[in-house]
C-alpha cells in the first residue's frame, strides 16, 4: 500500500511523546527497533520542547540505528503529552496508530498484540506495569473506568485514525491526569467507540521512586482530573465525596505502617498528593487549567 505521496505506507504508526528523557529514551527506542522491522512500523518520536539534550540523543540514535523506520519531530514550544500526540498523529502515514511514551519500555510482543486486536471503532488498551525492583511489580487494573466508561492509558493504546479525527484529537488543555479518560469519553459519545483490553500488550512505565516525587506526581495529575470534573461533571471519576472519604480512610490505615515500610511510605505520598491536588486545583480559576500554548492559539 502506498500513501498519497507515492511512498510505501507503513502497516501502523507508533507515536512516542517525550520530554526531558535523554538518559532513558534509548531504552524505548531499542525496545521498538526489532518490532518496527517485524511489523512494518514507523515510529514518530515527538520531542515536546525538551530543555535537556533529548532531541540530540534521539537524532544520533536514529542516524545510527533507525534503519529508516524512525523519525524525530521537534515541537518549538511545550504543549504537554496530548499536544505531542496530536503532532505525531498529524505527521503519521498510517491509518492505525499505536501510542507509548518515551520514558517507558514496551515488551517485545507489544505491537504484535495490538496489531492482532485491530478493529474499526475499537480503542485497544494494554497492561501497564511499573519498572521496579519490587516483586511483583505494580500492575494497572484490567480496565480503568471513568463515568462508568471503560478507559485506557495514553501510554499504551492503539486507535484508528477515523476515531481520532471524529473527536478532534486529544484535548491539549490537559497537561497531566485524565488525558486518556477524556479521549475515551468523547470517543464513546461522539464516535460510538468501544474499549477492549489487550492484556498481552505490556508497557513498563517509570513512576517516581521517592515519597516527595510521588507526592508531586499525584499533585500534578490532579490538575487534569479537576479539569475533567469541570468538563464532564463532578462525578466523572465517581462520587467525589465518596472518593475523598475513601482516600482519607486509606491514608489513616497506611500512615502507621509508613514509618517502617518503604512501600507504604510511597502509597501515603500518593494519597497525600491526591488530596492536596484535589483541594488546590478545584479552587484554581478555570483559565489557569488551560494549556497556555492552546490559549494563545485560541486568541489568534
Amino acid at each position: 500500500m502506498r500513501d498519497d505521496g507515492g511512498a510505501e505506507q507503513p502497516h501502523a504508526s507508533v507515536v512516542v511523546p517525550v520530554r526531558n528523557a535523554a538518559t532513558v529514551i534509548p531504552y524505548q527506542l531499542e525496545a521498538l527497533r526489532v518490532q518496527t522491522v517485524r511489523n512494518d512500523l514507523e515510529v514518530l518520536i515527538v520531542d515536546d520542547a525538551s530543555t535537556d539534550n533529548t532531541a540530540e540523543v534521539v537524532d544520533k540514535w536514529i542516524a545510527h540505528d533507525g534503519s529508516g523506520h524512525f523519525r524525530l519531530i521537534r515541537r518549538p514550544a511545550r504543549g504537554g503529552p496530548n499536544a505531542a500526540r496530536n503532532t505525531g498523529v498529524a505527521a503519521a502515514r498510517s491509518d492505525f496508530l499505536l501510542f507509548c511514551d518515551g520514558d517507558d519500555i514496551v515488551d517485545d510482543g507489544w505491537s504484535d498484540a495490538l496489531l492482532a486486536g485491530r478493529a474499526e471503532g475499537v480503542i485497544l488498551w494494554g497492561t501497564m506495569r511499573t519498572l521496579t525492583t519490587e516483586t511483583p511489580p505494580r500492575t494497572s487494573p484490567p480496565l480503568p473506568k471513568a463515568r462508568g466508561t471503560r478507559a485506557a492509558y495514553g501510554g499504551n493504546m492503539a486507535i484508528s485514525r477515523s476515531i481520532i479525527e471524529r473527536v478532534d484529537g486529544f484535548d491539549e488543555n490537559i497537561l497531566a491526569g485524565g488525558s486518556e479518560h477524556d479521549f475515551v469519553l468523547r470517543a464513546e459519545r461522539d464516535a460510538g467507540a468501544t474499549v477492549t483490553a489487550v492484556p498481552t500488550a505490556v508497557v513498563h512505565y517509570r513512576a517516581p521512586t521517592s515519597p516527595w516525587g510521588r507526592l508531586a506526581w499525584q499533585f500534578r495529575k490532579e490538575r487534569g482530573r479537576s479539569y475533567m470534573r469541570r468538563k464532564f461533571g463532578p462525578d466523572v471519576f465517581g462520587s467525589r465525596l465518596r472518593s475523598t472519604a475513601a482516600t482519607w480512610a486509606r491514608l489513616l490505615i497506611l500512615t502507621p505502617r509508613a514509618f517502617a515500610d518503604p512501600a507504604a511510605r510511597l502509597r501515603v505520598a500518593d494519597l497525600v498528593g491526591r488530596l492536596l491536588g484535589r483541594s488546590y486545583w478545584s479552587f484554581v480559576p478555570r483559565p489557569l487549567l488551560v494549556n497556555p500554548a492552546r490559549r494563545r492559539r485560541r486568541q489568534r
